[in-house]
């Protein structure tokens, strides 16, 4: 064999590999304001819209227009939305609220139609809910 030959053989594997993993996925980019669509409100893993984004159908466009219990409901990432949420953008026509605990209890924060918060106990008139401590919210005056 020749070592013009192995040249060929040693290129020809290098490509293929560089073929290979250029078609696997590449990790999935941050979450920001601009992907969350409008009629949406859109949770976000970390502060400033940023991180994974968590987009549940009953807040969206058809949804029922509140979430009880943020157990079951997963972030885009696969990490789990309870008591991990940092910020929210609100898309909608109406103000959204956010619960320290399920069943829309304890301290909330209120984030008005057509704005965002993060979530670090801002006081009145937003609201006293710590970042990574949602657990429920709904539509409507807090």
């Amino acid at each position: 064999m020749t070592k013009r030959t192995v040249l060929k053989g040693a290129m020809g594997a290098a490509f293929a590999v560089v073929a290979v993993l250029s078609t696997l996925s590449s990790p999935a980019q941050a979450a920001s304001a601009s992907d969350c669509d409008a009629g949406w409100v859109c949770i976000y893993e970390n502060s400033n819209l940023s991180g994974s984004i968590a987009t549940l159908a009953a807040l969206g466009p058809k949804g029922s227009s509140s979430v009880d219990n943020f157990t079951p409901h997963k972030f885009h990432s696969g990490k789990y939305l309870n008591d991990q949420a940092s910020s929210a953008i609100n898309k909608t026509g109406h103000d959204v609220c956010f619960y320290e605990h399920t069943s829309w209890r304890g301290r909330r924060t209120t984030v008005p139609a057509g704005e965002w918060v993060n979530f670090a106990a801002q006081g009145w008139p937003i609201g006293d809910l710590q970042n990574d401590a949602a657990s429920s919210v709904s539509w409507g005056a807090c």
